[in-house]
C-alpha cells in the first residue's frame, strides 16, 4: 500500500556521503569519474568499431549518470 512506511535500503557510498560534511569524498570520486570520462572520450574521439563504440557510448552514459547521482545525494544531505 502506498500508506505505509517502506524499509529503504541505505548503500554504504550513501551513507559515507552523508557524514561527508566537507565534501573531500565527493570530490575524490567525481575525479575519478571525470578521469574515466576524459579516457573513454579520448578513446572515441580516435575512432572505433561498431561493438566498441557502443561499449564506450554505454561506458560514457553510464558514468555522467554516476555523477549526476553522485551530486544529487551528496547535495540531499548538505544543501
Amino acid at each position: 500500500m502506498a500508506n505505509e512506511e517502506q524499509e529503504r535500503i541505505i548503500m554504504d557510498i550513501e551513507a559515507r556521503l552523508k557524514e561527508d560534511r566537507d565534501g573531500s569524498l565527493k570530490s575524490s570520486l567525481a575525479a575519478g569519474i571525470d578521469e574515466q570520462l576524459a579516457a573513454i572520450e579520448a578513446r572515441l574521439s580516435k575512432g572505433a568499431p561498431p561493438d566498441e563504440y557502443r561499449r564506450l557510448s554505454t561506458m560514457k552514459a553510464g558514468l555522467a549518470s554516476a555523477s549526476l547521482v553522485l551530486d544529487r545525494t551528496w547535495s540531499f544531505y548538505h544543501r
